[in-house]
């Protein structure tokens, strides 16, 4: 898996919401690789934290990560817990 860069966009997700969630996601994986978490158990933790949606920036002025962009790299972490492509 590659790394990713956002673009900005003014109806995007907030920010600090999305490198949380991604922070999250990756202690899942992280622990997975570790073997101090089992892929149940992290499948499960994923799936809580996807369940939340992640808050949209509002307002002229402000902007965040594109929805697609994020969406997109969510959905690739998500296959990494899911099927155990762990590099």
């Amino acid at each position: 898996m590659t790394p990713k860069t956002f673009r900005m966009s003014k109806n995007g997700y907030d920010k600090n919401a999305v490198l949380s969630r991604l922070n999250e996601i990756n202690l899942l994986i992280i622990g997975v690789q570790q073997g101090t978490l089992s892929s149940e158990d992290a499948k499960t933790q994923e799936r809580q934290l996807l369940a939340e949606p992640l808050p949209e920036v509002k307002g002229f002025f402000r902007s965040g990560f594109n929805k697609e962009d994020v969406d997109s790299y969510m959905c690739e972490l998500r296959d990494v817990i899911s099927y155990g492509k762990m590099g």
